[in-house]
């Protein structure tokens, strides 16, 4: 196949056969065989043949957000999840914030001080910072913060970046900074 298609069927996209070579955020993919360690143990998940070029977005380990590649950069994570959008029957829509999988228009503020259940679309902190992606690893590697253990009013998706407050902060809805290391806290007003 010449042209693959460049989206997912399923949300951990173990079927993506597409070319789609940069991490979510913008970093070129290794060589999936440069990983000696781990080739080994990946190599059968692969839906596709790989040789000493293949540097394609792939999830052989069944990532619960899609398609990753290590990266190929020396200031980058390790690795990354690659931007490989769903297959979607309605064009043209767009759709920010997803509770179970369904579209919402969320409300620009929150229910109360701590804003655990806020879904707006707020993605600039209090000093201005913008939001580093929730799913992306640069520069604050979220991984070793544990991203994956927090609890989120929404579902994840690649772009999303909106402030939250997914381990219950007395100070409120934050974010991880994407132009430097740390968090910054987000100025949410309360509904009225």
């Amino acid at each position: 196949m010449t042209d693959p298609p460049e989206f997912k069927l399923s949300r951990k996209g173990g079927e993506y056969v597409g070319k789609r070579s940069k991490s979510i955020s913008g970093f070129p993919c290794a060589t999936w065989l440069s990983h000696n360690e781990s080739s080994e143990i990946l190599l059968p998940g692969f839906s596709d043949e790989v040789d000493a070029s293949h540097r394609f977005c792939r999830n052989p380990n069944g990532q619960p957000h899609g398609p990753w590649c290590y990266v190929d950069a020396d200031a980058g994570p390790e690795w990354e999840y690659c931007d490989v959008p769903f297959f979607s029957d309605v064009h043209g829509e767009r759709c920010d914030v997803r509770i179970e999988g369904h579209c919402v228009h969320p409300r620009e503020c929150k229910m109360d001080v701590t804003g655990l259940s806020y879904t707006g679309r707020k993605n600039v902190t209090i000093k201005g910072h913008q939001c580093q992606r929730w799913m992306s690893n640069f520069p604050n590697d979220q991984l070793l913060f544990g991203t994956e253990n927090q609890t989120f009013p929404d579902d994840l998706h690649l772009q999303h970046n909106f402030c939250r407050n997914p381990t219950g902060d007395e100070g409120g809805p934050w974010c991880y900074k994407s132009n430097g290391i740390g968090l910054d806290y987000c100025d949410i007003p309360i509904c009225y």
